[in-house]
């Protein structure tokens, strides 16, 4: 690693970022599901189960703004600045750890991709990113043998982070896993406990969803490229989404990067859903450009 992380090119990146931003150019925003909730408190939320309780909690500093009367949205704004940072951050890590090489020279084009990524979003998903990111840095680190007792508490803020969507965080749930799984695992039962815990969020996010779309498999389909069912026909898309499956799930099963891969394979199968979970499979898709492309190859 270098002895200076100082990164004029970081800087001048996030700058030009932050200018087209906060000039207005892009803008990010709290979405419906929670404007509709603003006065809400959200410990109640959580004891009462609901669907969004934890995803209310992710965007707690916006809240708080609207209910004292100020725009909640240019400070959404800075959070997702700031989580793309973060998330370019952990990616430039992981990247890094992978190949033994510099993580200083990978952070401006870790930030300039997914900054770029982000002007096509209108904020929700920015979290999510952020979230497989960090499960992905402490996958990076259990691989390398690193030890840190802050890997436990960065897996819970990661399966967080990513609950603005039941699909990404059913991808991050794969993630912490797989983390946990990289090095010697110091207590099997926490591994447990992360997927249980994960999977019953995802389970119960899965259920309202369903709920919506009244039980209706194809229209919850329709979110994402299982709604090519109504263009193409079922057994066109089956034959199609099969052979996809095939190819990535070979692919991910090979090479030293196999963990890398496997995120990106739950993305995509996961991804048939919605696009949003198709979406942060760019996250991991990122850190193994940056492998590839590091002067180092790995192991």
């Amino acid at each position: 690693m270098p002895s200076s992380t100082r990164d004029p090119r970081l800087l001048t990146v996030l700058g030009v970022y932050a200018l087209v931003v906060f000039s207005g150019l892009k803008s990010f925003a709290l979405w419906d599901q929670v404007r509709l909730q603003l006065d809400a408190d959200p410990l109640a939320l959580l004891v009462q189960g609901h669907a969004h309780a934890l995803r209310f909690l992710v965007v707690q500093p916006a809240v708080m703004a609207a209910r004292l009367g100020v725009d909640p949205d240019p400070l959404w704004s800075l959070c997702c600045v700031l989580l793309v940072l973060a998330t370019a951050l952990l990616v430039a890590r992981t990247a890094a750890l992978w190949t033994r090489t510099d993580e200083v020279r990978l952070r401006a084009p870790a930030l300039a991709s997914l900054a770029a990524v982000s002007l096509f979003m209108n904020g929700r998903l920015i979290p999510a990113f952020a979230g497989v990111a960090l499960a992905l840095a402490v996958l990076a680190e259990r691989r390398a043998g690193e030890i840190r007792w802050t890997w436990a508490p960065a897996l819970v803020l990661a399966l967080l982070l990513a609950s603005v969507s039941s699909g990404t965080l059913a991808v991050t749930v794969v993630a912490a896993v797989l983390a946990w799984l990289a090095g010697p695992v110091t207590s099997r039962w926490l591994g447990a406990g992360i997927a249980v815990v994960g999977m019953g969020l995802v389970a119960a996010g899965a259920w309202k969803a369903m709920e919506f779309f009244h039980w209706d498999f194809l229209a919850a389909m329709s979110h994402g490229p299982g709604g090519l069912v109504a263009v193409h026909g079922v057994t066109v898309t089956a034959v199609t989404v099969a052979l996809l499956l095939g190819a990535v799930g070979t692919w991910a099963w090979v090479g030293a990067t196999r963990p890398i891969r496997l995120v990106v394979l739950a993305a995509v199968g996961i991804g048939l859903l919605g696009w949003s979970t198709l979406a942060v499979g760019l996250v991991p898709a990122l850190v193994l450009l940056l492998v590839w492309a590091g002067t180092e190859q790995p192991e």
